[in-house]
């Protein structure tokens, strides 16, 4: 399993870096100036909330700090190489990418050299405060809980007056955007800001690895770390229903089908957004919506293998109905984010400028498939699924569903539904978005209504699954 990780990250990757690429296509309608002026000012908005998401992600470094303690080096030099090591973050990669991709689409054949690599260098310097801050709010937030609440609410408050006053504009005129008009002043001062980041968070680091002073408030840590962690249980199952769809050749189409459909769908998409074209749109929302409903359609029979201990499982429905959901959510934002990039690189190759945010219709229709179309879908699962024998002939064949007209019709009424509010414009956008914002803030009810459909339907569910 480890190089399937090691291939979904290399596609983040490149997504990110196409990303970063593309990024001004989504704002050729404004004024160049404008334009450079609004990108750079969202730009340093990601770098200040980076180390707040990160916080709240990151668990720290996955590694037992007791042995490095015997080695012949000073706690200073191991404090020293947590903090180095963790630039290597994946999260932290993929900044990284993004701001690559973005220097070399809209900087560095714009500028005179010294100051598209000034820019860089001023780039470089934000991401790493940017990792810096986040160490330290992760060692807060694992020694000094109350401390670091504080600190992630003033931040998250800090962020927000800067956005509302104008001042993060300013900002990013004296940062980002300083090399681009001559200044020099913004590396140094930046410098500066990293220095002081990385000592005081390595001090914090080298203060919690002093376990043998028992004043200290990381030796309860420590130790607890010590022990053999056992994976929580919706990460096995995570894992245990990634592991079923890879085994076999034809079900690993499952992760194949997102980058597929979305190369298409986000075609179409784009073109349906482009020219308000009704058919396009209903073609393009299909094709994006069925990378992930296929998977929810076919689950159960995908766990027919199992069907007798399915419910004798020491995991509750909700557990498994939102494992689903996650993997449904991951398999979507891959075809959404593969469809988006496809269609600016399309756009970026005939040199067509897009007219309107093309963000937002995109960012309503996800989260109208995740908030309202995923949960809908799965309760109507237990009705259609059936027994499928994970062997090759069999699969070849398809998992043939009963009450196959009803999950068509339910398919294509919310397909349908989705392509006409995105015909309608900004406020059929708009209402799609609050659609599924709000079935978002219903998931535990989502889950809650699957748990008594499935206790309600178990005897008819188990007997499709274990029927030859």
């Amino acid at each position: 399993m480890r190089w399937i990780s090691f291939v979904g990250y290399g596609l983040i990757g490149l997504l990110a870096l196409g990303f970063g690429i593309v990024t001004e296509l989504a704002t050729r309608w404004l004024p160049p100036d404008e334009r450079s002026l609004l990108l750079h000012t969202l730009l340093l908005w990601m770098i200040l909330c980076w180390p707040l998401i990160l916080a709240l992600w990151q668990s720290g470094p996955r590694i037992r700090l007791r042995p490095w303690l015997l080695w012949p080096v000073s706690r200073s030099w191991l404090a020293h190489a947590l903090q180095l090591f963790s630039t290597c973050h994946m999260a932290q990669s993929v900044l990284g990418l993004f701001f690559l991709g973005f220097w070399w689409g809209h900087i560095a054949f714009r500028f005179e050299m010294l100051s598209a690599f000034g820019w860089l260098l001023v780039a470089s310097l934000l991401i790493t405060c940017a990792q810096w801050a986040a160490n330290l709010l992760r060692l807060l937030r694992t020694f000094y809980p109350g401390l670091f609440v504080v600190v992630w609410l003033g931040g998250l408050v800090g962020i927000g007056m800067l956005s509302a006053q104008g001042y993060l504009t300013a900002l990013a005129l004296h940062t980002l955007m300083a090399p681009l008009k001559g200044h020099v002043e913004g590396p140094g001062i930046l410098l500066l800001l990293n220095l002081m980041l990385y000592f005081v968070g390595f001090l914090l680091t080298r203060n919690v690895l002093y376990v043998d002073d028992v004043s200290q408030p990381s030796l309860l840590t420590i130790r607890r770390t010590e022990r053999p962690r056992k994976p929580s249980m919706f990460r096995r199952l995570v894992q245990l229903q990634v592991q079923l769809l890879w085994r076999h050749r034809i079900t690993r189409l499952v992760f194949f089908l997102p980058i597929i459909y979305g190369v298409i769908g986000g075609i179409h998409m784009g073109v349906g957004l482009k020219n308000n074209a009704l058919p396009q749109l209903l073609i393009g929302s299909g094709f994006l919506m069925l990378a992930s409903v296929q998977f929810l359609s076919h689950m159960w029979s995908y766990l027919s293998t199992f069907a007798d201990g399915l419910f004798t499982w020491p995991v509750s429905s909700r557990l498994l109905g939102s494992t689903a959901l996650s993997i449904a959510a991951t398999l979507s934002l891959l075809a959404f984010l593969t469809g988006f990039v496809s269609w600016m690189l399309l756009m970026h190759a005939f040199g067509t400028a897009s007219s309107g945010p093309v963000v937002l219709p995109w960012s309503a229709l996800y989260l109208y498939l995740v908030g309202l179309v995923h949960p809908i879908h799965l309760l109507q699962t237990p009705h259609y699924a059936v027994r499928l024998e994970l062997h090759p002939k069999a699969l070849s064949r398809g998992p043939a569903g009963r009450n196959s007209l009803r999950l068509i019709g339910s398919i294509l009424l919310m397909i349908g539904l989705g392509a006409l509010a995105l015909s309608v414009g900004t406020y059929g956008w708009l209402g799609l978005g609050l659609t599924g914002i709000a079935g978002l803030f219903l998931y535990p009810n989502w889950l809650e209504l699957l748990e008594l459909r499935l206790n309600r339907n178990k005897y008819d569910l188990l007997m499709h699954l274990r029927r030859h």
